[in-house]
């Protein structure tokens, strides 16, 4: 009985040891290599850009890791970007500051950065622009508006106009929607006769 419990764990033992032996090689992942393909993939949309200035990104993070060999992994990363203060010719956005106001370029962006020995060999990137900055639309009113126009021999007669304000401060939120709501009333009455008239 002892004598088979032995062998048993001998057995144990042998494929313990050949799993860890066949098993894949392991990455040895440097934190410096995410800080690389994330200036490689600003980079990357800097080149692309068509602005006078500089993008710096304002949050990251690194959604996944694919290991090719000991020596080559390939990385999938989302980061944003926003305008900076600095020319293009300036070069290294690092040390620029953020431009401020309404209409600085934003965008949201993806890229896949291929590394090999701790070097960046292909980038590729994608981004969705946005026309302004993520932290001042909450400030910005804005609208998305319908009119009917109704002309006669060239000059305008009558306008009918339905804005849907998106955007605004929290504070004037319902003074929006009332002035949303008188807007569309107005409309509704007058479609009838819109119709007609089509």
């Amino acid at each position: 009985m002892e004598q088979a419990m032995l062998q048993m764990l001998v057995l144990l033992a042998l494929g313990t040891h050949y799993q860890c032996a066949s098993g894949f090689p392991v990455y040895d992942f440097d934190p410096s290599s995410l800080q690389e393909a994330l200036k490689a993939s600003v980079a990357k949309v800097n080149s692309q850009s068509l602005s006078p200035y500089l993008f710096q990104a304002t949050r990251n993070s690194l959604k996944r890791v694919n290991v090719l060999d000991e020596d080559t992994v390939v990385m999938n990363l989302e980061f944003n970007v926003q305008e900076t203060t600095c020319l293009r010719d300036s070069g290294n956005p690092s040390s620029c500051t953020f431009r401020r106001g309404y209409y600085v370029p934003t965008a949201a962006c993806r890229s896949t950065v291929q590394m090999s020995k701790g070097q960046v060999q292909n980038v590729w990137t994608h981004c969705r622009w946005a026309s302004a900055s993520e932290s001042n639309s909450s400030e910005e009113p804005t609208a998305a508006c319908r009119s009917t126009v109704q002309m006669s021999k060239g000059q305008v007669q009558d306008v009918w106009t339905h804005c849907r304000w998106a955007s605004a401060s929290e504070s004037n939120s319902s003074e929006e929607r009332m002035r949303e709501e008188d807007v569309f009333l107005h409309i509704e009455g007058s479609k009838t006769s819109v119709k007609e008239q089509e």
